[in-house]
């Protein structure tokens, strides 16, 4: 035969409770760092997703139209150097960790693209974890309420019990 609601919380003691409680705290703080690594990852990706695009902007102002002409290259985020356009087909770019590679535009633009393709997949990966890690810690986070209401009960009940 079932317990009913009251039969049960009956049988669970406060230390039982308290247990539980610590235990799932600790998962909790768990799934939090979770996220917050997770939460860097994606901003890591997003960085990395918008250099990529703005690489492949770049491409596009190497036109024979603009041969000759003065051109701010990118060197880093903040710094660029003052430069003309010669009207070659060829570019040089960052392939990461220091490594540099020369291209024609049209390979350095197929490349961008599988880059831009690939981070914004594995973005895609990483925000769908995220959110079920988030669902997670909700749904912790409700039973960590249902649990301080049970403990809420039991002061009550003891406080009752005190007083008669």
């Amino acid at each position: 035969m079932a317990e009913s609601g009251a039969q049960q919380q009956q049988s669970i003691t406060p230390q039982q409770l308290q247990m539980q409680l610590q235990q799932m705290s600790a998962m909790k703080t768990s799934l939090e760092n979770e996220l917050q690594m997770l939460s860097d990852a994606i901003t890591q990706l997003k960085l990395a997703q918008n250099r990529y695009q703005q690489g492949q902007e770049s491409l596009k102002s190497i036109v024979p139209e603009n041969d000759g002409k003065d051109y701010l290259l990118p060197i880093t985020e903040s710094l660029y150097v003052n430069s003309k356009l010669d009207g070659s087909s060829k570019v040089i770019i960052d392939l990461g960790t220091g490594y540099y590679v020369e291209k024609s535009t049209t390979k350095a633009s197929e490349f961008f693209d599988r880059k831009i393709a690939f981070v914004t997949k594995r973005l895609e990966e990483l925000q769908k974890v995220a959110r079920s890690k988030a669902g997670e810690r909700s749904s912790l986070e409700q039973s960590i309420q249902q649990i301080m209401g049970i403990f809420a009960q039991f002061r009550r009940q003891a406080e009752e019990q005190g007083g008669d």
